[in-house]
């Protein structure tokens, strides 16, 4: 017997020591780095933020409970105003809250890699809550985008993405469901003197419905969040203009008429489709982002 007890005590100290280096005693870190002698430099995450929501009003964002100056946003503007990415904001795990003033309207906490690129859309519909309701306000996170880099040997190419947050809202406003505007493509507009892209006379094409129409769901199309690789016809540090219009894959009718984009070779865009058909809220426009 105590042979045994003795055996149980030699297993347990084996275990124990075995286990101790999976739980170390945290090491606090110095505010100086070690080898400079100078304050340490916290890491910082590149975010934009775009409101894209046809009703919400103006909101602002706040990370880890402060507000962050300059996020009062209103329709289709965004954070930073001038630029591309604010460095605003360390590394790590955030919480970062879209709020009507003071009150919050949305919570989220990614988790934000060092000089890392992401873009935050509000979208959806403010005041309404059920769940079920496809266009109900929500947040978009697109977290570490990968920005192409510049094209080499290709001189006329630039990179661009595609968004439809365009919602149809349904009859009555309070009814179960309601889907994002369906079947969308960038048609080359008849007086555009650039009438040849990739598509023929479509500029994106085939048609796009994002995000997913399926209640509460985070599962969007993953393809939609990539920067496809267009060369085009004399593009070049000038850039080139199209005319292009937004239009119903289904029967063509246009959504909207006439957008004027210039594109510049190796520079990066989002073109998102936002707004609503609903007369009292913000009508559909093409909100065009250059990332580079």
């Amino acid at each position: 017997m105590k042979i045994n007890i003795k055996l149980l005590v030699i297993l347990l100290g084996t275990v124990t020591i075995a286990c101790e280096p999976e739980y170390p005693t945290p090491t606090p870190v110095s505010a100086h780095d070690p080898l400079t002698g100078k304050p340490r430099v916290a890491p910082k995450a590149n975010v934009m933020a775009i409101h894209a929501s046809p009703n919400a009003g103006t909101v602002n964002l706040a990370v880890d409970n402060a507000t962050v100056a300059g996020t009062d946003l209103t329709f289709a503007q965004k954070f930073p105003s001038t630029g591309v990415y604010s460095n605003a904001i360390e590394a790590g795990s955030r919480q970062i809250r879209v709020q009507s003033g003071t009150t919050s309207l949305l919570s989220t906490r990614p988790f934000l890699n060092g000089n890392s690129n992401s873009s935050f859309f509000v979208i959806g519909r403010g005041g309404v809550t059920a769940s079920s309701r496809a266009d109900r306000l929500r947040l978009i996170e697109l977290l570490n985008e990968s920005i192409p880099a510049l094209p080499t040997g290709t001189p006329n190419t630039a990179h661009v993405r595609f968004f439809n947050f365009g919602l149809i809202v349904p009859t009555p406003a309070d009814a179960p469901t309601s889907t994002t505007l369906p079947g969308i493509s960038l048609q080359i507009d008849a007086a555009s003197t650039i009438t040849t892209p990739p598509g023929g006379g479509f500029f994106l094409s085939p048609a796009a419905t994002f995000p997913a129409s399926s209640a509460n769901t985070r599962n969007y199309a993953a393809t939609t969040t990539t920067f496809t690789a267009f060369t085009v016809p004399n593009v070049g540090a000038a850039g080139n203009d199209f005319l292009l219009d937004v239009v119903k894959a289904s029967d063509g009718a246009v959504v909207v008429n006439d957008i004027a984009l210039n594109l510049v070779a190796g520079k990066v865009y989002t073109l998102a489709l936002i707004g609503s058909d609903d007369p009292a809220e913000q009508a559909y426009q093409l909100l065009v982002i250059t990332h580079r």
